[in-house]
């Protein structure tokens, strides 16, 4: 009886600070999807790692625990080696390759960035709303900013989109 009392308590403590630090943190991952506004606060978080002298950053929220719809964003230099700073990116942009991805479900995905841009110009496909990353402030500690863009089922240009409006992150490393 003791042990089932203990454990209940230490699950209550558990599960207090963690609604705790969900509600205070001011770490998020906001998007508009085809003009509803969707949270990706669960989890929201950055990694960044340099392999010879090419940085990758990858930034990643979800909308809940149980249904796996989350929102990604990825940078990286390697096709230049050029620091990633505070400025704007494109996925038309040659230096660096963007890249983002929504996850509906565990099966539903939608995918706006580099590639899809190349493969929309090699196509002769108009792109309408590239994807745009905006990083407002990176440390080492944090990033900032703001998205926007269509992102294409699959990453198929021809496929079904949907459009990215008024995203903005803040998260940590």
């Amino acid at each position: 009886m003791k042990k089932k009392l203990a454990l209940s308590v230490i699950t209550i403590i558990l599960f207090a600070s963690c609604k705790k630090n969900n509600s205070s943190s001011s770490y998020q991952i906001t998007a508009s999807v085809d003009g509803k506004a969707k949270n990706f606060n669960i989890n929201a978080s950055a990694s960044k790692s340099t392999i010879y002298g090419a940085t990758f950053i990858s930034i990643l929220g979800f909308t809940s625990p149980y249904t796996g719809e989350s929102f990604s964003i990825d940078i990286d230099n390697s096709l230049s080696l050029d620091s990633i700073v505070a400025g704007t990116y494109t996925d038309t942009t040659s230096h660096f390759t963007v890249s983002g991805a929504h996850t509906r479900d565990t099966t539903t995905l939608y995918e706006a960035g580099t590639i899809l841009a190349s493969d929309a110009s090699n196509t002769g496909t108009a792109l309408v709303n590239h994807l745009k990353l905006i990083i407002t402030s990176i440390d080492n500690k944090s990033i900032r900013g703001t998205f926007s863009g269509d992102f294409y089922f699959n990453g198929d240009i021809s496929a079904a989109k949907e459009s990215i409006t008024s995203g903005a992150f803040y998260v940590t490393f």
